[in-house]
């Protein structure tokens, strides 16, 4: 079965961990076509470099799998007929990682048109499954049994390891955060009290981050939106502690993909984090001791093999019929109450955490909350402004500003 993988952004290495784990199977073949050379994740065949050569693969596929996007014009991928490929007869599906309007926004599109998409679906068992309510709800593959995720002997250096990717506020984008100032601030508030050693690493290449991991007791995932991410698998994988705050919608997506009604993290919302910290920290046994139970659980529910017989079950279906990849009765969102239990209550929650968060600040902290949210959208503002080709010594002018004030808040 020949499989080729499409992605015209990154996503956080998704794409390219799922190829590399379904390339172990010797009855696939699968590639997967970057549109660029992502630089801090690893790329298989890479469009823009090798536009023959993606071509050759695509017009040999047997299934197209593209990850976040799907247009038969090729917008994007412009050398390669996708309308031809249907008519010939290749498969197509789509797989969902990120909220609509991330996606929209990406691929140039609408949240109408991504929404009804008239090609089958799935969507990772994550907060973003809500979004897409037909499509079949799956694992994000991680690749277990790589070295870089095996658990390691090395000695923890630090005991608390943060990786955020973005900086927004915890509450200032829904779903689009992880809340890393807010969580920053905890774990120096934490550094004030013990003598500990934290590690905080943005921007820097996968496999260094995996690396960097590995050294760390207790690794934070995202406290705030409501749903763990792929670096808490990664984590896992490591057999680390992983904090995360999971609601109940996704609790329940995870046991029923896997079966159990356990979870590999510890669920604890940011507001309640310091005082778990301090608990694990004080009784690091405890930690090391949850660290291996969560690997335990990725080898148990979350494995290689595991995840490989999802996306071949869709596979599967997908040759034999199209109508049979689709939603999971157990996590339909057909009904009122279930929306309402799914979408609006978290959001609900969400919101009124955000209000209390606010509200417990000093008034000094309080003022340095606001600027710092209305410098990081004036550093948005500044970047759609370069692209909009508004004279450079005008945007050089506002970005020197932007430091100035950042540098005296240390910010």
């Amino acid at each position: 079965m020949k499989i080729v993988h499409f992605s015209i952004t990154p996503l956080a290495g998704g794409p390219y961990r799922l190829v590399s784990l379904l390339k172990n199977n010797k009855n696939l073949e699968v590639n997967l076509i970057d549109l660029h050379r992502w630089g801090r994740y690893p790329n298989d065949i890479i469009y823009d470099e090798e536009m023959e050569r993606a071509q050759e693969i695509a017009y040999n596929a047997d299934i197209i799998h593209f990850h976040n996007y799907y247009d038969q014009n090729s917008r994007f991928f412009k050398k390669i007929d996708f309308k031809m490929l249907k008519k010939k007869g290749v498969s197509f599906i789509c797989q969902f990682r990120s909220e609509p309007k991330i996606i929209a926004h990406n691929g140039k599109t609408d949240i109408k048109t991504i929404l009804s998409y008239d090609i089958p679906t799935i969507v990772i068992a994550q907060y973003v499954e809500r979004f897409f309510p037909k499509a079949r709800v799956i694992p994000n593959a991680v690749p277990s049994n790589d070295t870089l995720y095996m658990p390691g002997n090395e000695e923890n250096i630090y005991e608390i390891l943060f990786s955020p990717t973005k900086k927004i506020g915890g509450w200032e984008d829904r779903w689009n955060t992880k809340g890393a100032p807010e969580t920053i601030k905890i774990m120096e508030k934490i550094k004030q009290k013990k003598k500990i050693k934290l590690k905080i690493i943005s921007g820097r290449p996968l496999s260094e981050v995996l690396i960097e991991k590995k050294r760390a007791l207790i690794v934070l995932d995202d406290m705030v939106t409501g749903s763990y991410h792929v670096s808490g698998l990664e984590a896992a994988c490591q057999a680390k502690a992983v904090l995360t705050y999971l609601d109940d919608r996704v609790s329940h997506c995870l046991r029923e993909i896997t079966g159990t009604s356990t979870i590999p993290f510890i669920n604890v919302r940011l507001e309640d984090s310091y005082k778990v910290l301090n608990h694990l920290l004080e009784n690091q046994d405890i930690a090391l001791e949850i660290g291996r139970e969560a690997r335990k659980w990725i080898d148990n529910y979350w494995s290689e093999g595991i995840i490989t017989d999802h996306y071949l079950d869709v596979y599967k279906n997908l040759l034999e019929s199209p109508s049979l990849v689709s939603r999971q009765q157990s996590l339909m969102l057909n009904r009122k109450t279930q929306n309402f239990h799914s979408l609006i209550l978290p959001d609900i929650i969400y919101s009124s955490r955000g209000t209390n968060y606010y509200n417990s600040l000093s008034l000094s902290s309080k003022i340095h909350y606001k600027i710092s949210r209305f410098l990081r959208k004036e550093t948005k503002a500044l970047a759609t402004l370069s692209k909009n080709n508004l004279p450079k010594s005008i945007i050089l002018f506002l970005k020197n500003i932007n430091s100035l004030i950042k540098a005296v808040l240390k910010i």
